[in-house]
């Protein structure tokens, strides 16, 4: 079965050295990636604005070419925003969006991830995981209780008769 990305948020309680270890390159990997995305949908802003100019420009040089009588501003967006390069740039900034979300939210279980593992960290370091151990007396107090608690066994008291 293939992994999910958010099965990098799961904590392994019985391996807790492992998973502080793993952390830091955990987080530095899914932060990296978040970086890209950003990165990818600022060169993606980047090539719809050289997209929308020189079509623009084009509108502007060729009215007829593009059916206008006169390229007003608002005819001249409207060419822009019907244009398929464009429309394709922009479907591409809005999955490269949406991906950037994910990863985002990746980051955020990180960092939660980091404050479970410090207290997990912290309840073991405290000894709740441990096991109870009583004291002297209150051994005794158990044992006291659990003798008056059992029926007495007659024949472990009685001796045999030879």
């Amino acid at each position: 079965m293939e992994k999910q990305p958010q099965d990098i948020l799961l904590i392994d309680e019985n391996n807790l050295r492992r998973e502080c270890v793993l952390l830091p390159s955990q987080y530095g990997q899914v932060a990296f990636q978040a970086s890209q995305t950003e990165q990818d949908i600022s060169e993606a802003k980047a090539r719809r604005e050289v997209a929308a100019a020189s079509l623009r420009v084009k509108v502007r040089a060729n009215p007829e070419e593009f059916g206008l009588v006169k390229p007003t501003n608002d005819a001249v967006d409207d060419l822009v925003t019907i244009n398929t390069k464009i429309q394709t740039i922009d479907k591409t900034i809005r999955d490269l969006k949406y991906k950037l979300d994910l990863e985002k939210a990746l980051v955020n279980g990180m960092e939660m991830k980091k404050r479970s593992l410090t207290n997990l960290v912290e309840l073991h370091t405290a000894g709740y995981f441990a096991e109870v151990r009583p004291s002297a007396g209150g051994k005794q107090a158990l044992e006291g209780m659990s003798r008056k608690a059992s029926p007495a066994i007659p024949w472990k008291n009685r001796k045999e008769k030879e």
